[in-house]
């Protein structure tokens, strides 16, 4: 492989430069890891440059923060004078915390009520009840009150809530809702001995928990990740330096990526957290395949020591190595076209950990092969028929039942593979019609996790925790006066009350209608807007500023609906806001404009991008595969062989993801992109290996045979590795993990299947050799040039027609031929030289001898006759074995090449004859 192999064998020859440069790098990278920071923001999974990020901080400048937390309190003596008391006491603590921008609760949210024909307009408790009554006289107040009542008070009276508005953090404050956080969590402690049940959620809650759980991943995971590795690789393999080896890459790459997030300030998040099983199973990977192919070079004769062995696994593995390390990389790159930070950060770290990756590799894994690897003693042949290589004793019935079953049998019914491969492929697509997308954070924890227990108690006793506002911009200032305005707004809030879907809505029509309802003797048909504009200038003199301030601006242009609500799952959460915004549309007409924001709310319409986003990601990873491919072995068919077998498996792995009723996620909807990434190592593995065996026979079923064989324990082992790595993910405490696991190991072991089924079919057509084959192949060519067979041709038509062609090698006093054979092949001498004898009746035998770029045989190519010399080999020989049916078939998409040999032997002949 030329320069790429002496990449592989740089560490060998230079181990102890090797050493400094890892301890160096390994150094400077590991400095940034208390740089290292944990970010579970929700806004990392907003579209922050899309229009609707934009109208949503609008939006919040002028109502109000939607990053709110509901404390809830329970306790049977709630209403009495001593839990007041305590309760108030509460209050004024968060509201003296300075992030926070306001608390709605009894202590500060107005009561209207009639008495005996007279409006009384007051705070809940504007005071602490002196006695018993006074207790029960401020409960009924809050139950009578619709504004109140299933918002602030349970039903019951045992229970109730505070809201607490917590400002937006400023740039400089990144851990704001972090510390805030932990004030919340100091004032629960303090009061919690004081009522029978007290805690808090929201926002804060959500981001706080999320990165518990996260943590509590990356301290579990990746140490199972060692383990199951170790154990896998060991069990299979049978050698416990080989199952060190891609423990010592990944842990060694992974300090390298954490590093280099501390110096680059990109934060641990739900996805870059499980980097580190990502990195020991996409390494060990290559690791294996390097392992194998150290093992394997004891088969051949000539390699008797491990310097010997590490040179054949470089010459044979670099490419490969470089080719997947590339594509890999790609497809984590990929997915940074997205629109979420939170895959860019992902997509951006792990493509740099799997460059960190190949180098840790080629820095440690040649010379440590060539101190620890498997001598070759353990190694060596048992007889010459079948050689014995312990460290695969255990996997080799498993890859001949795959050659044998899943190869041989199959390649003998191509067209039925072929139409039950469509049939399926058919199927998986009418079944991806029905995938589902979810990005709602509350999805994300277990069913019984706390938060999700804490969140659904509140909606049963009170309204929903999570909330969304609807806003209307009327464009015009004092719209939101006007009578026949508050009417439709009043209808839409109705709307959103009655249909069963949300849990509460709230406007400043509501508080409206209750002072229209009192001074009505409290007639519930009057619960409506008045019907006159200065009969809302004086209804709203009843409230205070603080009351109605989130729910229209200053100036009454626009009207804001907070809606609270309960729905788990961002498609249904979609599905409802999609048919709460057209009828709001078509309440208020064209005239005027509505928005549903809210963090949440663009959090679910975020799920919208992940499919598009997807879609891109793989358009470009099999875009960028199929061209380089394509451009590395000079054929498109290249490309189409090293892709269609990893496609199929996304396919029928999104099928599977569909049936199990797994949800397109920011996690799995990377599936696609990074599988098909880290699927084609195998891929370019065995492509490699086919090359390689093509030199060796004309027998396209044999090549492939042999093909497949050669790599069907790399590739068992490969995949089995990475399938047990990526299961381990199911072990996370996030429900997006644990899919994703799924979901990938499911993903390897489909393409475990492709790889000795379809890929085999698809490269019985063809016929290519890859650039870095011709740029290290040696050749005289000065000679060869000279040779009659490549006569006109360019250097680089000699070089495609030799590594096209089949090789054949010979030991001196060999005989190539024998006088009387019949035979259709003739031979161009390459290295070595070779004796012709002839018999002549006039002069008995004859011996005539040919070197470098003579040809042997040029007759039988022509008309494949018997042969009438008798070849024997003089010095050692390689030989390149030329016939029809290599032009037939390896040069059929050649055709220039192809002319100019048969021109060129015809040439040849027809001078001979004359």
């Amino acid at each position: 492989m030329g320069s790429l192999s002496e990449l592989l064998l740089f560490a060998t020859r230079n181990r102890i430069l090797a050493l400094v440069i890892l301890l160096v790098i390994t150094g400077i990278l590991a400095s940034g890891l208390p740089n290292l920071k944990i970010d579970t923001r929700l806004e990392l999974m907003l579209d922050r440059d899309g229009p609707k990020y934009q109208l949503y901080q609008e939006v919040i400048k002028e109502f109000g923060s939607d990053n709110t937390t509901v404390f809830f309190i329970r306790d049977p003596n709630l209403f009495t004078p001593e839990k007041l008391e305590i309760l108030q006491s509460m209050v004024d603590d968060i509201d003296a915390l300075e992030p926070v921008e306001k608390v709605d609760s009894l202590f500060n949210l107005t009561s209207i009520r009639d008495r005996d024909g007279w409006l009384e307009s007051k705070i809940v408790l504007d005071v602490v009840p002196f006695d018993q009554a006074e207790a029960d006289q401020a409960l009924a107040d809050a139950l009578y009150s619709p504004l109140l009542r299933g918002n602030i008070v349970g039903e019951r009276g045992d229970v109730t809530a505070l809201t607490v508005t917590v400002r937006p953090p400023l740039p400089s404050e990144k851990d704001l809702n972090g510390s805030t956080f932990k004030s919340f969590e100091e004032i629960i402690d303090r009061y919690s001995p004081d009522f029978e049940e007290l805690f808090h959620t929201g926002n804060l809650r959500v981001g706080n928990d999320l990165r518990e759980y996260l943590i509590s991943d990356i301290v579990t995971l990746g140490p199972v990740a060692v383990i199951v590795l170790f154990l896998v690789i060991a069990l299979l393999l049978r050698s416990p330096t080989m199952s060190l080896l891609p423990v010592f890459t990944s842990v060694l790459s992974t300090v390298w990526t954490f590093g280099f997030m501390g110096y680059i300030d990109i934060p641990v998040n739900l996805l870059t957290a499980i980097l580190p099983v990502l990195l020991m199973v996409i390494g060990a990977t290559e690791d294996i395949h390097l392992s194998s192919a150290f093992i394997e070079s004891f088969d051949e004769h000539e390699v008797t020591d491990r310097n010997g062995a590490v040179e054949y696994m470089a010459h044979h593995m670099a490419t490969a190595v470089i080719i997947t390390t590339i594509t890999t990389s790609i497809g984590f790159a990929s997915n940074m076209l997205s629109n979420l930070e939170i895959i860019q950060h992902f997509a951006t770290i792990a493509s740099f950990g799997i460059l960190a990756n190949a180098v840790v590799t080629f820095l440690s894994v040649p010379p440590l092969l060539l101190h620890l690897g498997p001598s070759p003693e353990k190694q060596q042949p048992a007889s010459d028929i079948e050689p014995r290589r312990p460290a695969f004793d255990l996997l080799q019935p498993i890859a001949d039942f795959c050659v044998k079953y899943l190869h041989d049998t199959t390649s003998k019914h191509p067209v039925w593979v072929a139409t039950g491969t469509l049939a399926l492929i058919v199927a998986s697509g009418v079944i991806l019609l029905d995938v589902s997308v979810n990005t709602d954070p509350m999805t994300f924890f277990p069913e019984d996790s706390e938060i999700i227990e804490h969140t659904d108690t509140i909606t049963e006793n009170l309204s929903g925790v999570l909330n969304f506002f609807v806003t209307v911009q009327a464009h015009e200032t004092g719209a939101f006066l006007d009578p026949e305005n508050l009417k439709r707004l009043d209808e839409l809030v109705r709307y959103i009350n009655d249909g069963g879907v949300f849990d509460r809505a709230m406007a400043h029509t509501e508080h409206l209608s209750l002072v229209n309802q009192e001074l009505n003797n409290g007639d519930p048909l009057y619960y409506r807007p008045p019907d006159t504009p200065d009969l809302v200038e004086q209804y709203l003199m009843f409230f205070q500023r603080s009351d109605i301030e989130s729910f229209v601006n200053s100036d009454a242009s626009t009207a804001n609906i907070v809606v609270r609500y309960s729905i788990y799952g961002s498609e249904e959460a979609l599905k409802e806001v999609a048919i709460l915004e057209k009828t709001a549309n078509e309440i208020f007409g064209p005239g005027m404009t509505v928005n549903i924001l809210g963090k949440y709310a663009l959090v679910n319409d975020a799920s919208r991008q992940l499919v598009s986003n997807e879609i891109k990601a793989v358009a470009i990873i099999v875009l960028v595969i199929f061209f380089m491919m394509w451009m590395l072995y000079g054929s498109w068919r290249a490309g189409l062989v090293s892709l269609m077998p990893n496609l199929i498996p996304i396919i029928f792995t999104f099928s599977i993801m569909v049936i199990a009723g797994i949800e397109v996620n920011p996690a799995t909807a990377m599936v696609a992109s990074i599988v098909i990434g880290i699927a084609i190592d195998d891929t370019t593995h065995l492509l490699t290996r086919f090359n390689t065996e093509c030199r060796k026979s004309e027998d396209m079923t044999l090549v492939i045979h042999n093909a497949v064989k050669a790599e069907a324990i790399p590739v068992i082992v490969s995949s089995l590795a990475l399938g047990a790595g990526f299961l381990v993910l199911m072990a996370s405490q996030f429900t997006i993990t644990r899919d994703f696991g799924f979901l990938a190991a499911v993903a390897m072991m489909l393409a475990l299947l492709t790889e000795f089924i379809v890929t085999p079919l698809l490269l019985r057509n063809l016929w290519a050799v890859s650039i870095w084959d011709m740029m290290s192949v040696k050749l005289p060519m000065d000679l060869l040039k000279q040779s009659p067979v490549f006569a006109d041709m360019s250097r680089f038509q000699i070089k495609k027609l030799v590594l096209l062609s089949v090789d054949r090698s010979g030991k001196a006093s060999e005989a190539i031929t024998s006088e009387r054979d019949i035979g259709e092949e003739m031979y161009v001498i390459i290295s070595g030289r070779v004796s012709m004898r002839y018999e002549n009746s006039d002069h008995g035998s004859e011996i005539v001898y040919r070197g470098v770029g003579d040809v042997v045989g040029e007759v039988i190519f022509i008309d494949g006759e018997m042969r009438t010399t008798t070849v024997t080999v003089e010095e050692d020989v390689h030989l390149l074995v030329l016939d029809h049916q290599l032009v037939a078939t390896r040069l059929r998409h050649l055709p220039y090449i192809a002319a100019k040999l048969n021109q060129n032997m015809a040439n040849s002949l027809g001078h001979g004859l004359t």
